[in-house]
C-alpha cells in the first residue's frame, strides 16, 4: 500500500462520526482516501472492505431486530451507505473511469471558486487593477488546491468577463531579507512617507478617526486604526476575497464600556462595515465561499459566524465548547465556561471549516451537510490549527493541570485522530490566564513548524510526527517570551513574533535556520498573516506616557 494513505481502519472512530463518511458525494472521502496519484488499488480495496463490512454487520443487526444504539442514529442509512460505498470502489478502481472521475471532480471544484468566491471578488473591482491583485487572488486558488496555470487561467477569464485591463502599478517582488540579524534589535526611528505611499484617507464612524499612513525603514508602512481617544483591543483577522484586510475589534470608551466592530482596510483607506456586535470576533478564516467566517467571546461564545462584504453576519450554532463548568484543577467557575468562545478557525481543502475547542477536549467541523463534533480523548485539548502537507489536520494541544501534556495532533478530515508528545519544554502555553498556546504552520519544505513559547524556538515536524530540527531564536522579547505567532510567507520562509504580549520583533527563518530581524520597538499583541503576495501585522504601538491609549496599527511589509 502507498505510504500516505491510512491503512487501518478505527472502528471505534467510524462509529462515533466516521460513518457519515459514507453518505458523502465524493468516492474518495466515502473510502477515506484521499485524492492523488499515489493510490493503489490495494489501497482502495482495503478501504472499502472495512468500511463496507462495518455497514453490513448493521444491515445483519437490523434483520435480526437486535436492539443496538448505534441503530437508531445510522439504521435509515444503510441501504444508501452500502450502495455508496460499491459505486465508490466501482469507480475508483478502474483506471479509466477514476481518471474520467479525477476530471469531474477537479473540473467542478474549479468551477465552484470562480462562479463562487472568485467572481464575488471579482464583482468588487472596476478599471484597472494591479498585477498584485491578480497574484494575491492566483495564490487563494493555489491555497484552495489548483494548480497556479489554472488559478490563473481562471483569473484572467474572470477579469476578461468584468471587462477589467491589468496594468504593471504597485506589483512589487515577495519580501526579502530585513538585513544582518541582530542580537539586540534598535527601533528605528519614524521617518517621513515615502513618495507614492498610501495616505489614510477614510474616516470611521462612532467617533473613531486616524491619520496618515508612514513608512519605517522602507520596510513597513503603517495604517492607524484609532485616534487614541479608545482603547483597542485586537482580535482577529484576515484577508478576504476582495484583497482587502479585514480585523475584529473592540474599543472600549472612557465609561469602560464596550463596543465590537469588524472593519476592513483596502487601499489605504479604513472603514468599519458592521453595527455593534453581541461579542469580539477572536479569530477569521476566509471560506471557499469567498466569505470571511469567525469564532469569538460574549456573544460569539457558542457559535461561529459568517462575515458577508456588505456586514451582513448570519451566525451558526455549535453549542458549548466545553463539556463542563469546571475550571484545569477540577474547581467549579462562578459562570459557565462558554463565557471563552471556541478557539482558532480555518478552512481546509475537504471544503469544510474547521474549530478548535480552545482549553476544551473537543474539534469541531462545519460544512453543507452541518455540524460534526469530534471528542478528544482526555488531556487533549486543541488549539491553533494548520492544514498540513499531508492534507490532514494539524493542532497543537495546549498543557493542564489534569493532563500535563504537551503535544501536536493530527486528525484525517474522517477524525481519525494521532498524538505526539514533545519532549521537555514545548508547544505552549504562555503565562497569563487563558493565554493562547503555541502556533503551527505547514512551511514551503513539507514541514510542519511550531513556534514554541516557553522557550525562545522553532520545532520543524514531519508529518510522521518526528522533531526533525530546533532553531534557537534570539533575542525574546521584553518579557522573556518566546515566539508568539508564526505564518508561511509568500518568499517561502517562515515569519514570527516574539511573543504575545510584548512581541518586539519580528523575525523571518528560511526554511535552512537562518534568521533575519525586524524590530518592533515595544508594540504588543501583533498578528502577522499574508495575502500571498506580502506579509502583513495588526499590531497595538507602544504607550507614549501621554495619558492617551497608544495607537493600533495595520502594518505591510514591502
Amino acid at each position: 500500500m502507498s505510504s500516505n494513505v491510512q491503512t487501518t481502519f478505527d472502528a471505534d472512530a467510524y462509529r462515533d462520526h466516521g460513518w457519515r463518511t459514507a453518505l458523502d458525494e465524493n468516492y474518495y472521502v466515502r473510502l477515506g482516501l484521499e485524492p492523488n496519484g499515489l493510490i493503489e488499488p490495494s489501497d482502495i480495496a482495503a478501504a472499502f472492505q472495512a468500511r463496507h463490512g462495518w455497514w453490513l454487520n448493521r444491515e445483519n443487526q437490523l434483520k435480526r431486530g437486535q436492539a443496538v444504539p448505534i441503530l437508531n442514529t445510522v439504521g435509515p442509512h444503510v441501504p444508501q451507505a452500502i450502495k455508496n460505498l460499491s459505486l465508490a470502489k466501482n469507480v475508483l478502481s478502474d483506471p479509466s473511469t477514476r481518471a474520467a472521475y479525477d476530471r469531474e471532480l477537479f473540473g467542478s471544484r474549479l468551477k465552484a471558486w470562480r462562479e463562487g468566491a472568485l467572481r464575488g471578488a471579482v464583482g468588487t473591482l472596476t478599471g484597472t487593477v494591479s498585477r498584485d491583485v491578480v497574484s494575491i487572488l492566483v495564490a487563494q486558488g493555489v491555497t484552495l488546491g489548483f494548480k497556479e496555470a489554472d488559478a490563473r487561467q481562471v483569473v484572467r477569464a474572470e477579469f476578461d468577463r468584468a471587462g477589467l485591463k491589468v496594468v504593471d502599478g504597485a506589483s512589487e517582488a515577495a519580501p526579502t531579507p530585513v538585513g544582518p540579524r541582530q542580537q539586540t534589535p534598535a527601533s528605528p526611528a519614524p521617518q517621513q512617507p515615502r513618495p507614492g505611499s498610501s495616505q489614510f484617507a477614510g474616516t470611521p464612524s462612532r467617533g473613531l478617526t486616524a491619520g496618515p499612513a508612514h513608512t519605517i525603514e522602507g520596510r513597513i508602512t503603517r495604517f492607524p486604526v484609532s485616534d487614541r481617544k479608545h482603547e483597542i483591543s485586537i482580535g482577529g483577522v484576515v484577508v478576504g476575497a476582495d484583497g482587502a484586510v479585514w480585523a475584529g475589534l473592540e474599543a472600549r470608551n472612557k465609561d469602560n464600556s464596550r463596543v465590537d466592530w469588524v472593519g476592513r482596510l483596502q487601499d489605504g483607506k479604513w472603514t468599519w462595515v458592521t453595527d455593534r456586535l453581541p461579542g469580539f470576533i477572536t479569530f477569521m478564516t476566509l471560506g471557499v465561499d469567498g466569505a470571511i467566517w469567525f469564532t469569538g467571546t460574549n456573544g460569539y461564545a457558542g457559535s461561529m459566524g459568517r462575515l458577508e462584504p456588505n456586514g451582513k453576519i448570519t451566525e451558526i450554532s455549535l453549542g458549548s465548547p466545553t463539556p463542563d463548568d469546571f475550571d484545569d484543577k477540577g474547581a467549579r467557575l462562578f459562570e459557565p465556561r462558554q463565557r471563552f468562545g471556541w478557539g482558532e478557525i480555518i478552512s481546509c481543502s475537504d471544503g469544510r471549516l474547521w474549530v478548535s475547542g480552545k482549553r476544551a477536549a473537543v474539534m469541531m467541523s462545519v460544512g453543507p451537510d452541518g455540524v460534526r463534533r469530534y471528542p478528544m480523548p482526555s488531556g487533549i485539548n486543541p488549539q491553533h490549527l494548520t492544514e498540513g502537507p499531508d492534507n490532514a489536520l494539524w493542532f497543537t494541544s495546549n498543557w493542564n493541570e489534569r493532563s500535563g501534556s504537551k503535544s501536536v495532533g493530527r486528525m484525517d478530515f474522517d477524525g481519525a485522530l494521532r498524538q505526539y508528545a514533545l519532549p521537555g519544554y514545548a508547544a505552549g502555553p504562555v503565562t497569563m490566564g487563558d493565554a493562547l498556546a503555541a502556533d503551527i504552520v505547514a512551511g514551503s519544505d513539507g514541514y510542519l513548524w511550531l513556534a514554541e513559547s516557553e522557550r525562545a524556538r522553532l520545532s520543524v515536524m514531519s508529518t510522521a510526527g518526528e522533531i526533525m530540527n530546533r532553531i534557537d531564536l534570539q533575542p525574546v522579547n521584553a518579557y522573556g517570551q518566546g515566539p508568539g505567532a508564526i505564518t508561511a510567507g509568500p518568499d517561502g520562509a517562515l515569519w514570527v513574533t516574539g511573543g504575545l504580549f510584548a512581541p518586539n520583533y519580528v523575525v523571518r527563518v528560511d526554511i535552512h535556520g537562518s534568521q533575519t530581524y525586524l524590530s518592533l520597538g515595544d508594540s504588543s499583541g501583533a498578528h502577522i498573516f499574508t495575502d500571498g503576495v506580502r506579509l502583513w501585522l495588526l499590531m497595538k504601538e507602544p504607550d507614549k506616557g501621554d495619558g492617551r491609549w497608544p495607537p493600533v496599527v495595520v502594518c505591510r511589509i514591502d
